[in-house]
């Protein structure tokens, strides 16, 4: 999944190094939602370590300690990602068998990061969070996702904007818009006048996207209305956001 973003996001090899990382739990945890991060959107984490690790052993001006404390620093964010003590990453090696215990530690840290620490993200957990007010649960996802729902204007989509020469009422921006709209009446279970004339084109079509004429025919649910909400704001990310 490739997030749209101004700037790359370039991993810095020395929160790895032991003589760079702060091993206070805030730093750590604020590390491995990066390392997370970069797995998520577009696979960049095992890239990045390779090189981190093949720089640290093809260079001859670094004592072969520096490359072992590399591959001990990965094994942080394992324990971490088991609440289990930190102060224990550290193991023996000789030199011959860094590279095995590298990969090792590498492939612990990947599977980790699929099967347990990010499940606890997803889209819905992040769009239900915001139109119920569920201000903890937001933040949390907010930050993973690097969206906000709640603020504009924002720095991403009027970056796109200029990038594809969008201005005022046919921009990304103003498309945007469409999410407050979007809570209120999540908490009004009100879809009277959901498509106006007043609205932009791309606001227009949007909202004939997800409530079709077909919908709009029936008597909807509670339940319904909130799932059409739901759906309708996702599809706005993936418009401004991919």
């Amino acid at each position: 999944m490739t997030l749209f973003y101004p700037e790359e996001k370039i991993l810095n090899h020395r929160i790895f190094d032991k003589f760079f990382v702060d091993y206070s739990v805030e730093n750590l945890e604020k590390n491995l939602l990066f390392l997370a991060q970069l797995h998520y959107f577009g696979n960049h984490l095992e890239k990045k370590l390779d090189e981190g690790f093949k720089y640290r052993k093809g260079n001859s001006k670094l004592n072969p300690s520096k490359y072992k404390d590399f591959v001990g620093n990965i094994n942080i964010y394992n324990l971490l990602i088991h609440n289990q003590e930190t102060e224990n990453y550290y193991f023996e090696s000789d030199e011959e068998n860094f590279e095995e215990n590298y990969k090792l530690f590498k492939n612990q840290l990947i599977l980790n990061l699929e099967q347990v620490y990010l499940p606890q993200f997803s889209f819905e957990k992040l769009i239900v969070s915001f139109l119920e007010n569920d201000d903890e649960e937001y933040i949390k996802q907010s930050k993973f996702f690097i969206i906000d729902l709640n603020n504009k204007p924002n720095d991403r989509i009027i970056e796109k904007d200029r990038l594809e020469n969008l201005e005022d009422i046919n921009s990304y921006n103003h498309l945007y818009d469409l999410i407050s709209n979007h809570k209120e009446r999540y908490q009004s279970l009100n879809l009277d006048w959901f498509t106006d004339m007043g609205m932009s084109k791309k606001q227009f079509e949007h909202c004939n996207e997800v409530y079709s004429e077909d919908l709009r025919n029936k008597n909807l649910s509670d339940n319904e209305i909130r799932d059409l909400l739901k759906i309708s704001i996702f599809k706005l990310i993936e418009k401004v956001y991919f």
